[in-house]
């Protein structure tokens, strides 16, 4: 159920946040009552291959990760 969720939201070659990434999967753990505290490289439980990267936000260098499948 939350891989096919993440496969919809983030299709491969999608570049996102580590903060972005960590509150979703959180919410999706909290939805279907997983007691976990998330965080962005849970990502690679769900079939993702993941490639640390720095995004550009308000001018401001951020991490993120490249997801692909």
């Amino acid at each position: 159920m939350i891989r096919k969720e993440l496969y919809e939201m983030y299709p491969s070659g999608c570049r996102v946040s580590n903060k972005e990434l960590k509150a979703v999967l959180q919410k999706l753990y909290k939805k279907h009552g997983i007691d976990t505290v998330a965080t962005a490289t849970d990502i690679t439980r769900y079939g993702y291959k993941v490639k640390p990267c720095k995004l550009v936000v308000d001018n401001v260098r951020i991490n993120g990760l490249i997801l692909t499948l």
